[in-house]
Parts: structure tokens; C-alpha cells; sequence
């Protein structure tokens, strides 16, 4: 593949990949809605814990898509067919065995089921059944999917999403039309089933026609010497995203089994939304890596440090931003808006979800310059430890305080983890600093945080009524209060004016350019 067609199909990806996005979130709202209406909670609350069971179950492909995947750049580049068909035998074998590990590990389960639900829902269907049902659907994602990675490798993602993501609503179409006719859950899954199915087999039917060479020497191996380097990467990006995996996906198991099971459902609701805004942010922080890693190699300690400051000003200003709205909007949105009074959490537990929230994204640009300063092993054990912390401070302070005390827990977790390790390792290694100059300016900007949090919520409050116009101003007012209080606080500092002096710069570049 030459130049111009890799910047084409970069363009491709990019553009593609940020079209798909917002259909998704889109239709996730409408998905939810029809959802919510026509069964109810109790179904919701189900689903949301039968994924988290099933993510903590998928941990068994941990590191192999990943180690493969880089694995492959290297042939492709070279156009090596043979060893390319190598890595896919390979991949394809540990589909395989990833897929009866899942098929059996869920079906031992089953009998636990009890003990993970606290309190059995109101609904019609068996709760094994319904289990097995997500369990088949985990379990054929893995059949006839491992040839999508070829695609990604080679830059065609955009191929994989417009399959995916085109079968994607195809599926919601179809699952709310007869969801409305029937009211049948058990059919609204088994189509779940069938595109999963459909989405693997149709990407696979255009791998092998672009590239019939892909199923020549399916019996070729690799040699051990050739296995050795990618065992070793699967080995250390595992022991990262364990942790991770048990960080992210216990929540919901914690609250059914601590707590009550119908509540995973009303958390999924404000989850949906939080995890649009997290697509917005990933979004907006994707390009950042490689930008700091130039930057990285062509400045000293000094350089680094200064531009580390300025980005990490910007990011508490747009995520400080995020998680007040977050506290102040969410409940509006939900009860007043979208769902119903019915469907809304209580205020601590919205404070504790937009707390978590804020100490993930607070520790982007941290984490960034970690991994492009090349600090891998100073923090694998990281999300380990972590998700140790999580799970004993979830169940504590769940009995404690309630529903929010998981969510507390997470942030509190994140904190004393991810949060402090990864400044850590930066300042001592990467600027030759102390890293209290990093906690002091935490410290502050969390204070400037809690004020105007504070500031914005009483001036939200001042708006009554409900429905889309009152919900309009709230967030016109929100936004409105949260700058105005981060400008009063920080328009004075050097860290302001030095920030804002290389964005105006930066746009005096693009704009001469152009």
C-alpha cells in the first residue's frame, strides 16, 4: 500500500469512524427509549448485569487481539502473505479456544445465579434462559471474527464499521418493530444473536474476497522463535487490562448482589448518557498521543514540562466543565425529558457517578505522557491494584452509604491509584521534578472545582419546571456559571495567560496555512 492510499484510508477511518459514532449514540437513545417503555426496569436491570458477568468472563481475549494486531503491521508493510497467514492460523485457533473457555466458564455459572441477583425481577421469562441467551451472543462474536483484524491492520477499518455498525441498525429496526408487535424479549435477543452472527460472516465473506490469499497455507505455523515475542506482549498487555476489566465491569455485579438488582437498570440509564459524553472526550483526545510524542522527542525536560502544565489546565477546564454539568444536568434530563421522575437517581448518587467521571479524564494527560515517554512496566501492576481497592471499597461502603458508596469507591480507587502513579513516574523520570508540584496544582484545581460546582448548582436550582425548555435554560445557565467562575479564578494567573497565548498562537498557524 503506498502513501497516498494510507493518508486516503486514514481520512476514511477518521471520517467514517466520527459519522458511525454519533449514529450509534443516536440510536442508542432511541433503542433505550422503546426499551425502557415497552418492558420495563426489571429487564433493563438484567441486561446490565448479565453484561458486566459476561465482560468480566471475556477477559480471556485480553492481549491477544492486541499483540496480534501489532504483530501484523510489520508483514503487511513488507507484503509478507506467508507470515500473514501465519498470525491469522494462529488468531483464529485462539478464537476457538477463547470461545469454549467463555461457553463453559458461563455455563458453570448458572447455578450462582441466585447469589448474583438479590432480588429476583418481575419478569416472565427464565432468568437462566435469559442468561444463556447473552451468553450465546458473547460467545458468537467470537465465531468467524478474527478476520476483521486483517482489515484494521491494513487500514480498512472504515470497512468494519460500515458493516458493524450498518447491521447495527438494521438490528434496533428490527428488534423495536417486533419488540412493539410482541413484547418478547426472549426474540428480542436471539436477533441480537443473529447479527452478531451476521456482522462476523459478512465482514469475513469480504475479507476473503479482497483478499483471497488469506486462506492459502492454512496449515502453516508459526515457529516458536516467531510465537515467543507475541506471548511476551500478550503476557504484559494482560497483566495491564485485567485489572481493568474487573475495575470497569464489577459495578453492576456489586450492586445486585450488595444492594438490589433493579437498580443496575436506573444506573444504566445515566451510564448511557456518561458514556456518550466519554465518546465525545475520547474522541477529542485521540489525536493527542502522537502530538506528545513528538513533542517528547524534540524537547528537553523544561519543554516537556511546560506544554505537560498548559494541557493540563485545559483538560481540568473541559472535564471540570463535563462533570459539573453531569451533576447538574443529568436528573433534569432523565426525569424531565427523556424518561420520567420514575427512572431518576438520587442526588448523591449522580454527585458520585460525575466524581468518577472527573478523576478518569483528570488523569488523561498524566497517563499520555506516561506511554509516549515509554513508562510500560513502571505501571502494569496499576488497574491490579486498583480493581483490588474498588471491589473492597464498593462493598464497604455500599453498606454503609448506599447505591453511591460504589461509585465513591470507583473514584476513590482511581485516585489512589492511576492518579498518582502515573504523575509519579512523569514528573520523577520524564521532567526531573518533584511530583508535589503536581499534586499542589490538583489540589487547587479541585478546590476551584468544588466552588463552582457549587456556584452552578444554585444557580440551576433557580430554574424551575421541567420538559425541554426548562431543561434548555438549566444548561444554558450551567454553562454560563461554570466559565464565568473559572475565569474569575484563574484569568490573573500565569498559567492562564501562557495557555491562552499558545492556543491564540496555534490558531494564528492554521489560519495562515489555510
Amino acid at each position: 500500500m503506498n502513501q497516498k492510499s494510507r493518508i486516503l484510508n486514514a481520512i476514511k477511518n477518521v471520517g467514517i469512524a466520527g459519522i458511525l459514532q454519533i449514529m450509534t449514540l443516536i440510536l442508542s437513545f432511541v433503542s433505550r427509549t422503546f426499551f425502557v417503555k415497552l418492558l420495563g426496569n426489571d429487564y433493563l436491570s438484567c441486561e446490565g448485569l448479565f453484561s458486566n458477568i459476561l465482560t468480566i468472563l471475556s477477559f480471556s481475549e485480553l492481549g491477544i487481539g492486541s499483540a496480534i494486531l501489532f504483530s501484523l503491521y510489520k508483514p503487511i508493510a513488507d507484503e509478507d502473505q506467508k507470515q500473514i497467514c501465519k498470525l491469522m492460523n494462529l488468531f483464529r485457533t485462539a478464537y476457538r479456544y477463547i470461545a469454549l473457555f467463555i461457553t463453559l466458564a458461563g455455563m458453570a455459572l448458572i447455578p450462582f445465579l441466585d447469589i448474583l441477583i438479590s432480588d429476583v425481577p418481575d419478569i416472565k421469562e427464565s432468568i437462566a434462559l435469559l442468561y444463556c441467551l447473552f451468553l450465546a451472543n458473547t460467545v458468537a462474536s467470537y465465531i468467524l471474527g478474527y478476520k476483521r483484524t486483517f482489515l484494521i491492520a491494513n487500514q480498512e477499518n472504515y470497512i468494519v464499521l460500515l458493516v458493524q455498525q450498518g447491521i447495527h441498525v438494521i438490528k434496533i429496526v428490527i428488534q423495536i418493530w417486533f419488540l412493539y408487535l410482541t413484547h418478547d424479549y426472549v426474540l428480542f435477543l436471539l436477533i441480537s444473536i443473529i447479527c452478531t452472527l451476521a456482522t462476523n460472516i459478512t465482514t469475513t465473506i469480504i475479507t476473503d474476497r479482497k483478499y483471497p490469499w488469506l486462506n492459502h497455507n492454512k496449515n502453516e505455523k508459526l515457529t516458536k522463535s516467531e510465537r515467543k515475542p507475541i506471548f511476551a506482549n500478550i503476557s504484559a498487555i494482560v497483566q495491564y487490562k485485567l485489572g481493568s476489566v474487573v475495575l470497569n465491569g464489577t459495578d453492576n455485579i456489586i450492586i445486585s448482589v450488595v444492594l438490589k438488582t433493579s437498580l443496575v437498570g436506573l444506573v444504566s440509564n445515566y451510564n448511557l448518557i456518561i458514556s456518550a459524553v466519554n465518546t465525545i472526550a475520547n474522541q477529542a483526545c485521540g489525536g493527542l498521543q502522537a502530538t506528545i510524542g513528538n513533542f517528547n522527542v524534540s524537547n528537553d525536560a523544561d519543554g516537556r514540562y511546560r506544554i505537560f502544565r498548559q494541557l493540563y489546565f485545559i483538560s481540568f477546564w473541559v472535564f471540570g466543565f463535563c462533570a459539573i454539568s453531569l451533576a447538574n444536568l443529568l436528573t433534569p434530563f432523565v426525569s424531565g425529558v427523556w424518561l420520567g421522575k420514575e427512572y431518576s437517581l438520587p442526588y448523591d448518587v449522580v454527585l458520585a457517578l460525575s466524581l468518577s467521571f472527573y478523576i478518569l479524564f483528570i488523569n488523561t494527560i498524566p497517563y499520555t505522557y506516561r506511554c509516549t515517554l515509554g513508562y510500560f512496566k513502571d505501571a502494569r501492576m496499576c488497574p491490579l491494584y486498583a480493581s483490588i481497592l474498588n471491589v473492597v471499597l464498593s462493598v464497604v461502603l455500599a453498606k454503609r452509604i448506599g447505591l453511591s458508596g460504589i461509585f465513591f469507591a470507583t473514584a476513590i480507587s482511581r485516585f489512589l491509584t492511576y492518579n498518582i502513579i502515573d504523575p509519579i513516574h512523569v514528573f520523577r523520570k520524564g521532567f526531573g521534578r518533584s511530583e508535589k508540584d503536581f499534586f499542589a496544582e490538583f489540589f487547587t484545581y479541585l478546590g476551584v472545582l468544588v466552588i463552582t460546582y457549587l456556584t452552578a448548582a444554585m444557580c440551576v436550582n433557580f430554574v424551575s419546571g421541567t420538559g425541554f425548555g426548562a431543561f434548555i435554560i438549566k444548561f444554558a445557565v450551567n454553562c454560563v456559571a461554570c466559565n464565568a467562575v473559572f475565569l474569575a479564578c484563574f484569568f490573573r494567573t500565569s498559567i492562564f495567560r501562557e495557555t491562552a497565548n499558545t492556543l491564540l498562537l496555534f490558531l494564528r498557524r492554521r489560519k495562515g496555512r489555510a
